[in-house]
Formats: structure tokens, C-alpha cells, sequence
């Protein structure tokens, strides 16, 4: 698993409402305790699509994916393997 990328954290940090301006989003951290709520995930979801060009897949909606940073860039770097299989 590679590091997540700034596209990423990118999309990640006007949802982060616990994480002061400034401050770098820790991978590990849950994205619950950044302040991440349900409906973020839906609007994370849907720009992640944007910037990738693929449907997420319900299976993808689960909270071991949206646990941390780091987990959802495995489950997308997951879905671009699938992608381009």
C-alpha cells in the first residue's frame, strides 16, 4: 500500500472539521475523530469519483473503508487495480 496521496488528503481536509487549518491529516487517524460525518462520506464519495472517473460500488460504503485515511486509499487503490484488470 502506498502512502496517500495530497489528491487524496486534498479531498479529505474541508471535511475534516477536528483538524485545526495548517495541520497535516495523520493517515492513521480515524476519520471519525477528524470530524468526518455521514454526510461527508457521501460527498467524499462523490468527488473521489470525479477525480478517479469510476462508480463506487456499494461495497465500497462500509466503515472499515471509510476507518482511516490510509484504508480508504487501499480500497481506491483497490478499485483502480480492478479497473484497469
Amino acid at each position: 500500500m502506498s502512502p496517500v496521496p495530497a489528491s487524496i488528503t486534498e479531498i479529505l481536509r474541508p471535511h475534516c472539521r477536528s483538524l485545526d487549518e495548517g495541520v497535516e491529516i495523520d493517515p492513521e487517524q480515524t476519520l471519525q475523530s477528524l470530524g468526518v460525518n455521514s454526510l461527508a462520506i457521501v460527498r467524499i464519495v462523490v468527488e473521489l469519483e470525479d477525480l478517479l472517473g469510476v462508480t463506487m460500488p456499494d461495497e465500497f460504503l462500509t466503515t472499515e473503508v471509510f476507518a482511516t485515511p490510509l484504508t480508504l486509499w487501499a480500497a481506491v487503490e483497490d478499485l483502480q487495480r480492478q479497473a484497469t484488470a
